[in-house]
């Protein structure tokens, strides 16, 4: 590591409901100057698809904060699920028909309002 780290240390589950919040955290900190982050998972009892997008997007230090609306937890999720697709593009299949479904949600969601 070149310079300092955040820590991280994930305990019970990684979901849906607190990947905006680590999205949050992270992008803080990238706005302080920090680019290394160190994620424990040692006490995480499980994590889905959502907060491993989730944390391959911090990985690259891509994150924006998030905002409590509707359409931006689902840009969070098509985010993090886009991510995981570009780690391994053997993901694609395995995660095509969220990727379809959140599209058409967040098209809906822009042209709705």
């Amino acid at each position: 590591m070149s310079g300092p780290a955040v820590w991280v240390r994930v305990e019970g589950k990684g979901s849906f409901l607190n990947s905006g919040n680590l999205k949050e955290f992270a992008q803080e900190m990238v706005n302080r100057g920090y680019r290394e982050f160190v994620i424990d998972l040692e006490h995480c009892a499980m994590m889905d698809s959502t907060f491993m997008g989730t944390m391959a997007g911090v990985s690259g230090a891509g994150v924006e904060p998030p905002a409590e609306s509707k359409k931006d937890q689902a840009q969070t999720i098509l985010e993090a699920h886009e991510a995981l697709c570009q780690a391994a593009p053997e993901n694609f299949l395995r995660f095509k028909d969220v990727l379809d479904y959140l599209k058409q949600d967040l098209h809906h969601e822009t042209t709705a309002k």
